[in-house]
């Protein structure tokens, strides 16, 4: 039995317009994705703006939820009156189990969705690094979902690694974290301020410290 290929979406909503979010809607438009985005707060162009959460769902199947973890479950809340069965809810946060919590007690066995975590940011586009990474956690109240948001990722040229979602988060305590805090002392003590030439090890360094900053508020 041939395997099929899983559909691309049609259009890809992104709920929160901030660093990440529009760093990634520029991702998806040149991936010749269509695009919708809504923020409270932060302005979205006028070709991307989608007027209400209601309108954001009507035209887009892919929702991404891109908002800061602590602000994931009420932005949940207020898009699942939105939501159906063809919709495919993705989220991004950089530590897993929080989302899950949460999509798994909104969504459940529902509304499809899926735990992701795109290894890049906006620092990681903006000097065109390839291949950009992601990872994918697999659920079993959505066996599909996987391969969706793998053909998802791939389209933006991305590998994909699946990884069971509590050890991604254990890897992240391991190596995410530890490269964020040591970038934070390195700000804090001045360090990664200076465009005078350095060795490629500190260079490396530097990129990470002009990340941070973009981090802060997890878009």
């Amino acid at each position: 039995m041939t395997r099929s290929t899983p559909t691309p979406p049609g259009s890809v909503g992104l709920l929160g317009y901030g660093h990440f979010g529009r760093a990634l809607a520029e991702l998806l438009l040149d991936a010749d994705l269509s695009v919708h985005a809504l923020d409270p707060v932060a302005p979205v162009p006028g070709e991307l703006r989608a007027a209400s959460l209601a309108q954001l769902a009507r035209r887009c199947d892919l929702i991404i939820p891109a908002v800061p973890i602590a602000a994931f479950h009420a932005a949940l809340a207020d898009l699942r009156p939105h939501l159906t069965p063809d919709h495919l809810v993705l989220d991004v946060a950089s530590v897993k189990r929080p989302s899950i919590d949460a999509m798994t007690s909104l969504l459940g066995a529902d509304i499809p969705w899926i735990a992701t975590h795109p290894l890049f940011g906006p620092a990681s586009i903006a000097r065109g690094e390839t291949p950009l990474r992601a990872v994918v956690c697999p659920n079993d109240l959505h066996p599909a979902a996987a391969a969706r948001a793998r053909s998802f990722y791939e389209r933006l040229g991305c590998e994909v690694t699946e990884q069971d979602a509590d050890d991604h988060d254990r890897l992240m305590a391991d190596t995410h974290a530890m490269a964020f805090f040591i970038a934070k002392a390195m700000l804090a003590m001045g360090a990664g301020q200076s465009d005078k030439p350095t060795p490629p090890s500190f260079a490396a360094m530097n990129r990470i410290c002009a990340s941070i900053p973009r981090q802060i508020d997890g878009r």
